[in-house]
């Protein structure tokens, strides 16, 4: 399982004792109250939105939905 403090989580070898896949907590706006990845409580500002899927063509934009949070929205303007 992973390890963790108040800022990151980690997961460590149990043969050579090599930490791996150091990182701080984040979490999802599906559950923005739990580290995505450890699964520890959350209440930091780190909150990810899922920007897979189809998009909506605006003239010249395109605009991407969070699959989660529909609510959520990117706008990128295509270059011609």
């Amino acid at each position: 399982g992973w390890l963790y403090d108040e800022e990151c989580h980690w997961w460590t070898c149990t043969d050579c004792g090599e930490t791996f896949e150091l990182d701080q907590h984040y979490a999802s706006c599906a559950d923005p109250d739990v580290c995505a990845v450890c699964g520890v409580a959350y209440d930091g500002d780190s909150v990810f939105h899922n920007y897979e899927g189809d998009y909506e063509i605006d003239g010249n934009m395109h605009r991407f939905f969070c699959a989660d949070c529909a609510s959520a929205s990117v706008t990128l303007c295509i270059q011609r």
